[in-house]
This record gives structure tokens, C-alpha cells and sequence, in this order.
């Protein structure tokens, strides 16, 4: 490692091409409920409710990552 280089080390987790594509799912599912909210096209509330159902549809390896409770105050309408 030169002087340059940040000391972190992130460990790469193998997938199989299933959790690549539930991954995928996930991604696209939560990309496509935030255009809806963003468009006006669905209410805050039904942004959480989907958002907890995606959790249930797509169980994606990162879940961990994910916030346990969904804050949603800067998306207030």
C-alpha cells in the first residue's frame, strides 16, 4: 500500500447467479417504488408499505444493511 492508498479492506461476498438476480430485484423494485412516491404517484404510506413488502419478496443478502425502520421524514408531502 502506497501513501495514497485508504487502509480499508472491504470483503467481497461470492454470489450465485439466484442471489445476483434477487439482488437485482431488489434494486430495481426499491428504484422503481422511490420514482413512484418522487412522481406523486403513490403516497408516503404506500411507499412504506411496499418497501416492507419488497423486503419480504426479495431476500437479498444486503438485508443487513437495510435500516431497520424506514425513515421517511424528508419525503413528508
Amino acid at each position: 500500500m502506497d501513501e495514497n492508498t485508504v487502509g480499508t479492506h472491504i470483503e467481497s461476498i461470492p454470489f450465485t447467479e439466484e442471489e445476483f438476480y434477487i439482488e437485482v430485484g431488489w434494486f430495481l423494485a426499491s428504484t422503481l417504488t422511490k420514482e413512484l412516491l418522487d412522481n406523486g404517484l403513490i403516497s408516503v404510506l404506500q411507499y412504506k408499505e411496499i418497501t416492507e413488502l419488497n423486503k419480504d419478496s426479495f431476500p437479498i443478502i444486503s438485508v443487513d444493511l437495510l435500516p431497520k425502520s424506514l425513515d421517511t421524514t424528508d419525503l413528508q408531502r
